[in-house]
């Protein structure tokens, strides 16, 4: 005889009644012990979660009388889809003691999911106990900037933090629980768990100490209550490939690593105009050159010092002159003993002043931007900034980055090498050579998704998401 259903999960159990003879025709009956088992809860819950994600919940067997129990079946019925699972191996119920059942949740889709797991016993296989399993799954998303937190220049022993955004743009509550890196310079000096909630945007502070001025990378891994893993590339003291606004400290567009040799002073940098001041305002070791107080021609005197022509070594104060070549060879104003120079520029018409009326105008003027050809050689501004002197249909006043190249302007396509070809600012983008998604490797660096910047060498491997993260060729 059984009896089942008593509101609390509960089985009573008797054996069917012994008969036993003993002497003097004294019949005696022997009643099996009463044997009551309990399952609990009765609804197991895992609230809401985050798809993608995995987790486990114990139903409790409790003996409240009698002997061992065996469990000899725990299904899962009235369900849809396989979300739910029961961890391997059926327990014994020890007399007045307890087992337990371990429960997975694993939502890949998004919503509520039931089932109903029923539990069988070696004492009474027509009664199953029943346990109602739930759970609601919701899509996770987490969006992390910067991609890249660059440092700048810090010195030995000074300390820079800096922030890091977190939007989640998902459609659960998440909260950052952890933040870890490799190199023990970089810490998180925010206290975490972080909570954050549905299109909410959080932040937290990552800083760096310096032990010595050289470069130095690292990654920052940031794992949230929902799954969600997040990667930000972490450098300082970059100034070869970092952010250039941090490393250009006087604003002048170019930094020490790549040509300022006086990043102080705004107006010396690599190609910055030459002044007649005694500095190297273009940072090429040769200081005043194209200056009247700078020698071009080597005859030994400047412009400053009477050489009225200092692109032409022939022609100085200390040159004799040469009579009938219509060239003011001494400079003394007077050309060939008595020839009249109408503009005063040191040249005749039949020496090749094209305009003996303009003195900015004669055979090697320096072009100038005023749509006059001064250096007479039949071609109008041509070597400044308005003429387009590669023939590619641009010039540096439109947006030529590099008038000496035909095959650089803002209309060519880049190309992977090392050159900015469509100068916008980029070099070498959406090709194998460019750092398309920020995470500091190039397709040519090893990036195997250089659309991803969670994905590159040396990323850690994310378990069953399909992807080969850390680009070595294997998925796990």
């Amino acid at each position: 005889m059984h009896k089942s259903g008593n509101g609390r999960g509960a089985w009573w159990m008797w054996a069917a009644p012994v008969v036993v003879t003993m002497g003097c025709e004294q019949d005696y009956k022997l009643q099996a012990e009463l044997r009551e088992i309990e399952a609990s809860p009765s609804l197991l819950d895992f609230g809401h979660v985050a798809t993608d994600t995995s987790h486990t919940l114990p139903v409790t067997l409790t003996s409240l009388s009698g002997g061992d129990v065996q469990v000899i079946a725990a299904d899962l019925l009235d369900t849809a889809d396989s979300y739910f699972s029961v961890e391997p191996g059926l327990p014994t119920i020890p007399q007045d003691g307890d087992a337990t059942l371990t429960i997975h949740y694993s939502p890949e889709e998004p919503g509520w999911h039931t089932a109903r797991l029923t539990i069988l016993t070696d004492e009474d296989d027509n009664n199953a106990h029943v346990v109602d399993l739930r759970g609601h799954a919701s899509a996770s998303s987490v969006q992390i900037w910067p991609t890249t937190l660059d440092f700048g220049p810090v010195n030995a022993g000074e300390a820079v933090a800096r922030e890091v955004f977190i939007l989640n743009d998902g459609d659960i509550d998440t909260s950052l629980d952890a933040g870890t890196t490799n190199a023990p310079l970089f810490t998180v000096n925010t206290s975490l768990p972080l909570s954050i909630l549905i299109d909410e945007t959080g932040s937290i502070r990552v800083a760096f100490t310096a032990a010595t001025t050289d470069l130095i990378t690292d990654d920052l891994r940031l794992s949230f209550a929902t799954g969600d893993i997040g990667w930000v590339s972490l450098r300082a003291n970059d100034c070869a490939s970092g952010d250039p606004t941090l490393y250009d400290t006087d604003g002048d567009g170019w930094s020490a690593c790549a040509g300022d040799c006086d990043d102080s002073e705004a107006l010396i940098h690599s190609g910055a105009t030459e002044r007649c001041d005694g500095i190297d305002q273009d940072c090429d070791d040769v200081i005043d050159e194209g200056t009247e107080c700078y020698d071009d021609d080597g005859d030994g005197l400047t412009e400053n010092r009477g050489d009225c022509n200092d692109g032409d070594a022939t022609i100085s104060p200390s040159a004799p002159e040469v009579l009938d070549n219509g060239v003011d060879d001494d400079c003394d104003g007077v050309i060939d003993l008595g020839t009249e120079d109408l503009d005063g520029d040191g040249y005749l018409s039949d020496a090749g002043d094209c305009d003996d009326s303009d003195p900015t105008s004669y055979l090697g003027a320096p072009e100038l931007v005023d749509g006059i050809d001064n250096n007479c050689d039949g071609r109008i501004d041509d070597t400044t900034i308005v003429y387009d002197d590669d023939g590619d249909g641009w010039s540096e006043v439109m947006g030529d980055c590099d008038d000496g190249d035909r095959f650089v302007s803002p209309s060519a396509s880049e190309s992977p090498n090392w050159v900015d070809d469509d100068c916008d600012g980029p070099v070498d983008e959406g090709t194998p050579y460019g750092d398309d998604d920020g995470d500091g490797y190039s397709e040519y660096g090893g990036d195997c998704d250089d659309s991803n910047p969670t994905v590159r060498p040396g990323a850690i491997e994310v378990v069953a998401n399909f992807v080969d993260d850390d680009c070595d060729g294997t998925v796990e």
